[in-house]
């Protein structure tokens, strides 16, 4: 975001936590001080338009299906971005695909009888 928090510094806008002694051309050096309710109010006011004026979120959360040429099943990739590298879209994707698992009874950790996730009745 761009414009400073509501409650930073009077003369640079910087938060009181981190302010410490500041130099600005026009007031120097200084300690950090109380803005007024007008600038209080502006600052507000300038946080509110840009996020406004921002795009919308965008979540990754939407799976599309690119045609693999083979015939076979399609790729799976992020609907929103169009990439199958998303980060945010294959951690979603990798959580349901464990959800699913366990909701079929399947255990990947499980590490002996049938291997890698299955069970004895359905063996990989």
């Amino acid at each position: 975001m761009t414009s400073s928090s509501p409650m930073g510094c009077a003369l640079c806008g910087i938060n009181r936590r981190g302010h410490g002694r500041q130099y600005t051309e026009t007031a120097g050096w200084h300690a950090w001080q109380q803005p007024t309710q007008q600038q209080i109010k502006d600052r507000m006011r300038a946080r509110r338009a840009a996020r406004q004026a921002a795009a919308p979120t965008q979540y990754h959360a939407r799976t599309a299906w690119m045609a693999d040429n083979t015939g076979e099943d399609g790729i799976p990739y992020c609907a929103d971005c169009g990439t199958e590298g998303c980060r945010q879209w294959m951690r979603t994707d990798t959580r349901l695909t464990k959800r699913n698992m366990e909701l079929a009874g399947i255990n990947p950790k499980r590490r002996s009888g049938a291997g890698w996730g299955g069970v004895e009745s359905r063996p990989f």
